[in-house]
């Protein structure tokens, strides 16, 4: 099977059996279908699909027969190459992979970042990965479209999630009011 038949058989599988990229990617690793960019790993080993991988090429508009310039499709520009499946299709695939992604974390393992794999790109949608050039934490978009310091970012969506839980987290316990603060105010008992 070749790539483009590939990718036909994905985007059935997806829009009418609910397949996850997880099983697409385990389905092209088995077929010994390779990722077209890069044939080999940094080990040397042959490159092998992913789960990012997979969801980047079913969610690029290149499968669909348009061209995008700095993340940005342009219909107005004709692609030199023949379409995989339709731009409608291509646009309900996207829809169906983003309500189907989980963000999963291994048992025991805590996030080090607290929106990475969860913050996306208001420009293309893609999720944003962390960069820590020049000691500054940044959430950035991997085409490049944002580039935004993640430490107010995490601290602005802890406060966001605090206040939702009623000033807690759950699982906590309750914050103590200061006895001064509530005297202050009138109140005798705490």
């Amino acid at each position: 099977m070749e790539e483009a038949e590939a990718i036909a058989s994905a985007a059935k599988a997806i829009l009418e059996q609910g397949a996850t990229l997880y099983t697409i990617a385990k389905q092209w690793n088995a077929a010994g279908i390779l990722p077209t960019g890069n044939k080999r790993d940094g080990s040397g080993e042959r490159a092998r699909w992913t789960i990012a991988t997979v969801g980047h090429l079913l969610r690029s508009h290149r499968i669909a027969g348009i061209v995008t310039v700095d993340g940005t499709p342009r219909p107005d520009i004709v692609a030199q190459w023949a379409a995989i499946i339709t731009p409608d299709r291509q646009r309900a695939m996207a829809a169906a992979i983003a309500a189907n992604n989980r963000v999963t974390v291994a048992q025991g393992r805590r996030p080090v970042n607290l929106m990475s794999g969860i913050a996306t790109c208001g420009v293309c949608g893609e999720r944003c990965r962390v960069s820590n050039g020049g000691g500054v934490r940044r959430y950035v978009c991997h085409v490049g479209h944002i580039r935004a310091a993640a430490d107010p970012i995490d601290a602005y969506v802890a406060g966001a999630v605090v206040g939702m839980r009623g000033g807690r987290i759950q699982g906590s316990a309750p914050t103590p009011r200061p006895r001064k603060t509530l005297r202050a105010h009138g109140f005798n008992k705490p």
